[in-house]
């Protein structure tokens, strides 16, 4: 009888199937809910130079996130690109060869579409200047429409913290805050644009235009793009998650099971 007892303790302390499938459920959900932090590092990619008036290229799998990044470069107001776009201090390098004076003809679109929504994506743009002088040698940077999205669901920015010698021009386009350089500043702080989104989001874009008074300059129209970070939890196929899930059950169980047994055995 006294066996009997302690069998029916035994069994009675063994969770049940149910309750060790909510606790794998819970483990579960918390490693796949886990965010990891991934980066588009430009001198870890190849980038297709070219001077062309329109430039696309994706990048798969970016850092092994499982995120293909594509990045697109529309210009107007021109035919090419000045000096073509290449990889220049870490940066994604900029420039267009304007042979306009109107700056609302004069600016190159950026769009970056991430294939799912990312979160705490950041990146700055260095290099936003302003110098020269006479009708051939003067250059002015100004970013401007930056604009995020997910789903096509505007995303706010977190926050978009220009260096000492950007001006934050509020005036020229109603609704729209624009970053002027005001001096020749290459690749400091002080020159730096940095930009950065805490909700989830799947394209952001930005335009790089020259001032009113640009002429062609090719060497000095110039920005970068520094590489682009961003936080992203994988999540993996159904079929692993539910081998993942079983496999989980039955060591938990086991575990248990044992646990108990050794126990109970010493009790007796």
């Amino acid at each position: 009888m006294k066996s009997t007892c302690k069998k029916a303790e035994f069994v009675r302390s063994v969770p049940s199937f149910k309750s060790l499938g909510l606790i794998a459920t819970l483990l579960l959900s918390t490693i796949v809910s886990q965010l990891f932090a991934y980066e588009l590092d430009w001198t870890e990619v190849d980038w297709l130079e070219g001077d062309e008036a329109v430039q696309q290229q994706t990048f798969y799998n970016v850092d092994g996130s499982t995120i293909d990044t594509s990045i697109s470069l529309v210009i107007s107001g021109s035919d090419s690109f000045g000096s073509n776009t290449t990889i220049s201090n870490r940066n994604l390098r900029l420039g267009a060869n304007y042979r306009d004076v109107n700056r609302s003809l004069n600016y190159i679109d950026v769009e970056i579409i991430f294939s799912s929504a990312v979160t705490n994506v950041s990146l700055s743009l260095n290099d936003i200047d302003k110098g020269g002088s006479g009708t051939r040698g003067y250059w002015e940077d100004i970013i401007e429409n930056i604009r995020a999205s997910n789903e096509n669901t505007p995303v706010e920015i977190r926050e978009a913290n220009p260096g000492s010698q950007l001006i934050i021009d509020m005036e020229s386009d109603a609704g729209d805050v624009l970053y002027r350089g005001s001096r020749s500043d290459q690749f400091t702080d002080q020159s730096r644009l940095y930009l950065a989104w805490e909700d989830p989001l799947d394209r952001l874009s930005f335009r790089y235009s020259g001032g009113e008074n640009t002429y062609s300059n090719p060497s000095y129209q110039v920005v970068g793009m520094s590489g682009i970070k961003f936080e992203y939890s994988p999540v993996p196929e159904p079929g692993t998650m539910l081998a993942g899930g079983m496999g989980l059950l039955v060591i938990l169980y086991s575990f248990i099971r044992t646990k108990l047994k050794n126990r109970n055995s010493i009790s007796s």
